[in-house]
């Protein structure tokens, strides 16, 4: 029989759930883009510690810093990017990690 001839013999409506395969494939789905996500967020947040932080009081008026040992030039920009992306990248992937919402 089918859900339409069960539920008029019940005389009440069947609800049918959805495939606990797909649940499963969504939820997995939503673990892994986390991760990923939060994955992102501590590469930036590394390349915000590397690129700004360790340099932030060597930055001129321009918003430069030269590094003689390795002759690398310091954008001060760079902190507002990577800061930012990492913030960015680290709620999104958090928030899907702890926040638990249904998906259908």
């Amino acid at each position: 029989m089918k859900a339409a001839d069960i539920s008029g013999q019940l005389g009440r409506r069947v609800h049918q759930t959805p495939d606990s395969r797909e649940s499963v494939g969504l939820r997995e789905m939503r673990i892994v883009l986390a991760v990923t996500l939060c994955g992102f967020g501590g590469l930036f947040a590394i390349a915000f510690h590397q690129r700004y932080w360790l340099w932030r009081d060597c930055f001129n008026e321009l918003g430069r810093c030269f590094d003689p040992a390795t002759q690398d030039v310091y954008l001060e920009q760079s902190g507002t990017v990577y800061g930012g992306l990492a913030a960015l990248f680290l709620v999104l992937g958090l928030e899907l990690i702890v926040r638990r919402r249904r998906i259908y």
